[in-house]
């Protein structure tokens, strides 16, 4: 009889070694472009300055000194993308038990469930930062409590309302077309909240938290 053979315990270590390289490797690149990027655009931007008025005065000149200033807005607003989601691997975050009520202060929550009892350990403004991200006004936040977490969901803003998944996927995989949209805050949160067993994903026209948490006694 032919049996499975186990991953030898060596094995499973080295992986793990492996995953956490990775993932320090990745915390490194992103710090190293948000840093080495800074350089060359500022030498850009004041050389851009320096020139004032030394362009063309014709059309083509109109043409050139906006077509650089518009280009160097977009690799500013990328520049800033990589920035945060580099930041949020690095932010040291608040452990203290938070009400919920506390948390979705300013919202609407929409919930069968009883909520005031509900505490959670995940700082505060990985959810605030995510709704701030969406609105700058108060959010309808459905709310869903369950054994160990709780689920809210609220309305995607019609510029992303068709993303679906990661949006630290969405982002890395198209900066020129997240960069300068909510995608980009988003992003920084879904890190902040991976990194404290939370969740974020959109789909359905909605961004979808999951958080860690428990009902107070």
């Amino acid at each position: 009889m032919v049996t499975a053979e186990r991953m030898p315990e060596s094995l499973i270590e080295q992986l793990a070694l492996l995953d956490d390289t990775s993932d320090n490797l990745l915390g490194s690149f992103l710090r190293t472009v948000s840093h080495d990027l800074k350089t060359p655009l500022l030498t850009v931007s004041l050389a851009l300055e320096l020139l004032g008025d030394a362009f063309p005065a014709d059309d083509r000149g109109r043409v050139a000194r906006e077509a650089l200033t518009s280009g160097m807005r977009d690799l500013e607003g990328m520049l800033d993308a990589v920035t945060g989601v580099s930041r949020a691997r690095r932010r040291i975050l608040r452990d203290e038990p938070s009400s919920l009520v506390d948390v979705l202060t300013g919202h609407m929550v929409i919930s069968d469930d009883e909520v005031s009892r509900v505490l959670t350990r995940v700082d505060a403004r990985s959810v605030t930062e995510a709704f701030s991200a969406l609105s700058d006004g108060p959010l309808n936040l459905r709310l869903d409590v369950r054994d160990d977490s709780v689920a809210i969901s609220a309305a995607l803003p019609e510029t992303i309302v068709e993303l679906d998944g990661s949006c630290v996927a969405a982002l890395l995989g198209s900066l020129t077309q997240y960069a300068d949209t909510p995608v980009a805050k988003l992003a920084a949160c879904e890190v902040l909240l991976t990194r404290q067993g939370g969740a974020l994903r959109c789909g359905g026209g909605r961004l979808w938290l999951q958080i860690p948490a428990v009902i107070a006694e």
